[in-house]
């Protein structure tokens, strides 16, 4: 419910702005209020998000800036992350669940990833990785 008003309980990005409740999807509020703010909200635009999982990266009117505010967990760069991580890991005293997304996750690519968590001084405890 916290998802459908804007409220996000971690620190990691979303990975779609489609929200789920119940039996309905529908898109992020704050997304289709920007799309509409900027005059690109239509039923054409509606429909490309859902069959693009909730993202905005595809759609050719949306300005660059725009993607960048909305990207989705799949869409950001997963060593980034990672680094950003390390960083606040020197001011939090307890420890952070790091959910990494890989639109294809092989295991070179989970392997390198692990390895730069590690090489970053974070605690390599992956319980999930979104693919």
């Amino acid at each position: 419910m916290l998802h459908t008003l804007g409220r996000f309980q971690t620190l990691a990005p979303i990975s779609s702005f489609i929200i789920h409740i119940d039996d309905q999807k529908m898109i992020h509020p704050k997304l289709v209020k920007k799309l509409e703010d900027k005059g690109l909200w239509s039923k054409a635009v509606r429909n490309k998000i859902f069959l693009t999982n909730g993202s905005i990266e595809t759609i050719e009117k949306v300005s660059n800036k725009m993607r960048k505010i909305f990207k989705t967990s799949y869409e950001i760069s997963q060593k980034a992350l990672i680094e950003r991580a390390a960083a606040r890991g020197k001011y939090i005293c307890q420890d952070e669940k790091l959910e990494l997304s890989l639109r294809k996750a092989t295991p070179k690519s989970i392997s390198t990833l692990i390895k730069h968590a590690y090489q970053e001084g974070l605690k390599i405890a992956f319980s999930k990785i979104n693919h």
